[in-house]
């Protein structure tokens, strides 16, 4: 069995999380 899939599903996790991440950041600074 591959990891493939596990990988992809981190992967999103971590693009979601940063995206929040920048999100944040970017209406705290306005």
């Amino acid at each position: 069995m591959s990891n493939h899939n596990y990988d992809h599903n981190q992967y999103v996790r971590l693009s979601e999380f940063w995206e929040e991440k920048l999100l944040s950041n970017t209406v705290n600074n306005k």
